[in-house]
């Protein structure tokens, strides 16, 4: 997954100036950490076990059909993401 998220990452900076495609990086990068943040005190317990729990079941129940689903839309609406891209640079 890690190398299918940097060419994502490549795709949309290079239709950016350096400089801006960095920023849109970057504030990306920050949204997905405080997201995880929330999430994770949300699913906080004292209990180690029924934490792990609640994370095992969120990944199995939501991250793993949320990364397919992308995947699966990256790449059959290839060129439909390459042209949004293209277009959200031009504004």
């Amino acid at each position: 997954m890690t190398s299918y998220a940097e060419h994502i990452k490549a795709e949309v900076a290079a239709h950016l100036p350096p400089a801006e495609g960095q920023a849109v990086l970057v504030r990306a990068a920050d949204a997905a950490r405080n997201a995880a943040r929330q999430l994770l005190r949300a699913m906080a317990d004292p209990s180690a076990e029924v934490e792990a729990e609640r994370l095992d079941r969120w990944c199995q129940s939501s991250v793993k059909p949320m990364v397919r689903d992308l995947i699966r839309a990256h790449d059959s609406k290839h060129e439909e993401f390459l042209d949004a891209v293209a277009r959200a640079s031009r504004n």
